[in-house]
C-alpha cells in the first residue's frame, strides 16, 4: 500500500516545498490551497516527474463538495501537514 500525505497550503511556500519533497520520497499526495491554478500545475508536474498520484483541491467549487474519493483517501492517510500563510 502506498504512503499518502495531506498537505494544506501547497500552492506556495513551505507547503509547496513539502509537497515536492514528499513526492520525491514516493508519497501520493492530497494537496489543498487558495490558488487552484497553481495547485493544478503542481499536481501535473509532480505526477509526471515523480510517478505518483496527486489529488488537488483549491478554493474553487470542487473544494466545497464532499467527495467519496476523499473520504476513502482520508482513511489511508500516512501523515497530515497543515501549513498556513
Amino acid at each position: 500500500m502506498s504512503k499518502i500525505a495531506l498537505i494544506t497550503g501547497a500552492s506556495s511556500g513551505i507547503g509547496e516545498a513539502t509537497a515536492r519533497k514528499l513526492a520525491a520520497m514516493g508519497y501520493d499526495l492530497v494537496i489543498t490551497g487558495r490558488r487552484s491554478e497553481r495547485l493544478q500545475r503542481l499536481s501535473d508536474e509532480l505526477e509526471d516527474q515523480c510517478k505518483i498520484k496527486v489529488h488537488a483541491f483549491g478554493n474553487g467549487r470542487r473544494s466545497n463538495r464532499p467527495s467519496r474519493r476523499c473520504r476513502n483517501i482520508s482513511a489511508r492517510l500516512t501523515c497530515w501537514l497543515i501549513m498556513r500563510g
